[in-house]
């Protein structure tokens, strides 16, 4: 539920296909009186939904085309390591006036992040958020087509 002294200032809602990687950025003007800023990220379908041998083989042909060999040692047991733990996760980086003031890598389907000069969320500089913010989402890989996810930015006041 919101606080009184909290007001929406930023959101954000998007789709990504199966297979995207890359970062997506979203930077904003922040109020001037603000006491902290609140980020929220979710997103959903983090887990595999289509059949895991399917799975295995995209696998496969992905590391060929990057210029992995698929014979030999990497088709036996490091294949089937690296292909049984597919990694859907998609983490955040704040950064203030173009100064990095933290990241949340942590495989989660929501982060919620706290920017205060009295004291920022785990990984994040303490500091007054203040002029502009930038967070860019890392999308390490995406396992799932029409995977949706949202950020939504949150001032505090005093």
């Amino acid at each position: 539920m919101q606080q009184p002294n909290q007001q929406p200032l930023y959101r954000v809602t998007g789709q990504l296909p199966r297979g995207f990687q890359g970062h997506i950025a979203y930077t904003t003007l922040l109020p001037e009186d603000l006491r902290a800023l609140r980020i929220v990220f979710t997103f959903d379908k983090r887990e595999p939904q289509q059949d895991l041998e399917a799975l295995h083989r995209d696998c496969l042909a992905a590391a060929a085309k990057n210029g992995v060999p698929v014979e030999g040692e990497f088709s036996g047991p490091l294949a089937q390591r690296l292909c049984a733990m597919p990694k859907g996760e998609i983490n955040l980086s704040v950064f203030l006036n173009g100064a990095c003031v933290g990241s949340a890598h942590r495989n989660q389907l929501e982060k919620r992040v706290i920017l205060a000069a009295d004291g920022s969320s785990e990984g994040f500089v303490s500091c007054r958020p203040a002029g502009s913010v930038r967070v860019v989402l890392h999308v390490l890989n995406v396992l799932n087509d029409d995977t949706n996810y949202s950020l939504c930015l949150e001032g505090v006041y005093e």
